[in-house]
C-alpha cells in the first residue's frame, strides 16, 4: 500500500481516530452498521491482520483475507463518497481506493454493480480490478477500454476479454493449413490468436526483409521490442502484441555513443535532479574517452564504474541494435508448425474480414491491435490482391501502408 505497517500504525495513533484496545467482532461477509456512536468517515481499524476503512457509518475493507459481501459491493458509493472528499489526504484517499479495489474483486459483487462502477471511471487501479474480477461482462470490458490509457488498464482487459470472450486453446487451429476452427464472433478469434498471428507475421516479414526492428531498454515500464517500420513503442499494441522482452530469433547489441548521450539531455535536461546530471556528465566523460560501441562487457563495467548512483537513468544512454536471425526463425516456424504463407486464400481472406469487423471495438480497434495486423498483412506478399484492396479501402489512419 505504499507505507509500512509501522508507518501506518504511526498515523493511526497519532490521529487518535480510534482506541487500539477497541475490538469489534468481524464478519467475514459484511459490513458494520453505524450505531449510535458509528465510526467517523476515514477512522480505520485492524483486526488481527485486517484493516478497514470507514465510511458512510460502515466498516470496509482495505486488505486481508475477507470477502465483501454483496451488500458491501451495493453500498460502494459511501466509499466512492469517502474517496472523493480527501483526495487531499494521502492516507484516507489511499484507504479508501484500496476499499474500493477489495468491492470490485470480490466473488459476491454483482456484475450490474461492476458495470455501474465502470461507468464512473474512477481511477486506474479501479478499473483494472474490475476488468480482473470474476463477475466482469463484456459491455463492462468495453466501458474500461473506452477509458484506458494505462498499461496496467490495457493488460487487466487482455485477461478480462480472453476469460469472457473464451476463445479457447484451440484457436491456433485457424492458422493451420487445412485445419478448421469454429468461433463464436470475429472479437473470439482475434483474442485467441493475436499474440501468435503478430508474431508469425514479423518473422515471414523479418525473412523478407521487409521489416527491421528496435529494443528499448526500459526500468520503469518493461524493455519494448517491435517493427521500426510500425513503432508501437508506448502503445497499447507495442505492450498486448510484441513477444516481449526475451524473443529468441534475435540478437542485441548495446552501444553508448555520445551523439545519443547529447540528445537525451537536451530533451530531459529539466526533469533530471543534480545527482542524474552528475551521472550524465560521468557517462558524457565515458564515452568521450573512447567507449563508444559496441558494449562489452569490460568496457560497459569501466564506464559505469566512474558512475555512482546511475539507477534509473543508466538505461536511458543505452542504444541497442538489433540483427534478426534467420537460422532461430526458420527453426521456430518449424516448431509451431505454422505459416500465414501457406494458408489457402479463402482462409487469409476470412481473416482479413474478421480483423475489419473489429475495427470499431474499444479493445481491438481502439487499442489498435486489428489496425497492426491489418498493416502487416497489407505489407505480406502472400496476402490476395483482393484481400489488400478491402484493407485499403478502409483509410483507417491506424492502417500503416508501407
Amino acid at each position: 500500500m505504499g507505507e509500512s505497517t509501522n508507518s501506518l500504525w504511526t498515523m493511526f495513533n497519532r490521529g487518535k481516530r480510534t482506541s487500539c484496545t477497541r475490538r469489534l467482532r468481524v464478519k467475514i461477509k459484511g459490513v458494520f452498521s453505524k450505531g449510535a456512536d458509528g465510526p467517523a468517515d476515514g477512522e480505520t481499524k485492524y483486526e488481527g491482520e485486517i484493516r478497514y476503512v470507514a465510511a458512510g457509518g460502515e466498516w470496509f475493507v482495505v486488505h486481508g483475507n475477507v470477502t465483501p459481501s454483496k451488500e458491501s459491493c451495493e453500498n460502494f458509493e459511501k466509499v466512492l463518497d469517502l474517496y472523493k472528499a480527501n483526495r487531499a489526504d494521502y492516507q484516507i484517499s489511499s484507504d479508501a481506493s484500496y476499499a474500493l479495489q477489495t468491492l470490485v474483486k470480490s466473488t459476491e459483487c454483482p456484475a450490474d454493480v461492476l458495470h455501474e462502477i465502470a461507468e464512473k471511471n474512477i481511477a486506474m487501479e479501479v478499473n483494472s480490478s474490475i476488468a480482473d474480477s470474476a463477475n466482469v461482462e463484456l459491455r463492462t470490458l468495453d466501458v474500461i477500454a473506452k477509458n484506458a490509457t494505462y498499461r496496467w488498464e490495457w493488460r487487466s482487459l487482455r485477461a478480462g476479454y480472453i476469460k469472457v470472450l473464451a476463445p479457447g486453446d484451440k484457436a491456433i487451429d485457424f492458422l493451420k493449413k487445412n485445419r478448421s476452427y469454429e468461433y463464436k464472433s470475429a472479437e473470439s478469434l482475434i483474442m485467441g490468436i493475436a499474440p501468435t498471428l503478430t508474431e508469425l507475421l514479423w518473422q515471414e516479414l523479418a525473412l523478407l526483409g521487409l521489416l527491421k526492428f528496435y529494443y528499448i531498454q526500459d526500468i520503469d515500464e518493461g524493455d519494448h521490442f517491435g517493427p521500426i517500420e510500425l513503432q508501437i513503442n508506448n502503445t497499447p499494441a507495442g505492450f498486448l502484441l510484441s513477444p516481449g522482452y526475451d524473443v529468441e530469433w534475435i540478437s542485441k547489441t548495446d552501444h553508448v555513443e555520445y551523439e545519443y548521450v547529447a540528445e537525451r539531455v537536451e530533451e530531459d535536461w529539466e526533469t533530471w535532479d543534480e545527482e542524474a546530471l552528475s551521472a550524465v556528465g560521468a557517462l558524457a566523460t565515458g564515452v568521450s574517452l573512447g567507449h563508444l560501441e559496441p558494449i562489452t562487457p569490460e568496457t560497459y563495467d569501466e564506464v559505469f564504474s566512474e558512475i555512482s548512483s546511475m539507477s534509473q537513468v543508466e538505461a536511458q544512454f543505452i542504444d541497442t541494435a538489433v540483427e534478426v536471425l534467420p537460422t532461430k526463425i526458420k527453426a521456430d516456424l518449424k516448431q509451431k508448425g505454422i505459416t500465414y504463407t501457406d494458408l489457402d486464400d479463402n482462409r487469409k481472406m476470412e481473416l482479413v474480414q474478421q480483423l475489419i469487423n473489429t475495427i470499431k471495438h474499444p479493445f481491438f480497434g481502439g487499442f489498435e491491435l486489428s489496425q497492426h495486423i491489418l498493416s502487416l498483412l497489407l505489407m505480406h506478399p502472400a496476402t490476395p490482391a483482393d484481400a489488400k484492396a478491402l484493407i485499403v479501402l478502409l483509410n483507417d489512419e491506424g492502417i500503416k501502408k508501407l
